[in-house]
């Protein structure tokens, strides 16, 4: 089981997360590394937020996708971005990849960089999928 945690007494998020998401039942847990906009060669995908997280999150659903898990299943993700001004672009994309889904829990963070310098996003996540078929 997995529930959105939306409490009345806390601000309403300004973009397409849940402020927190409750857990239970037979469940797997999938832990998904820091994926940032590299294609299966390893090459960097686009250089511009937009494009660069897009892949990210192809990324991401493409790992889930190993564990028989979807982005549904995601229950927090925490966002590295390498520049503040590519927030609202970042959020455009989050806000299309979560649209059908209920979002996970979610934190952000300004860096100053990441390992590869032309990346611009890196995003971590947490998955908890349902034991048995769906």
């Amino acid at each position: 089981m997995r529930r959105a945690l939306v409490p009345a007494q806390v601000g309403p998020p300004i973009a397409r997360y849940s402020p927190g998401v409750e857990v239970g039942g037979p469940l797997r847990w999938v832990y998904v590394t820091g994926q940032v906009a590299t294609d299966a060669s390893g090459a960097t995908v686009g250089a511009d937020i937009a494009t660069q997280a897009e892949q990210v999150y192809r990324n991401i659903t493409a790992v889930l996708a190993e564990a028989g898990a979807q982005l549904g299943d995601l229950v927090a993700v925490t966002v590295y971005l390498v520049d503040r001004a590519d927030f609202p672009a970042f959020t455009a994309v989050r806000d299309k990849v979560f649209a059908e889904v209920s979002p996970p829990s979610s934190t952000v963070v300004f860096v100053a960089g990441l390992v590869v310098p032309e990346h611009l996003v890196e995003i971590s996540a947490v998955a908890a999928v349902p034991d048995g078929p769906r």
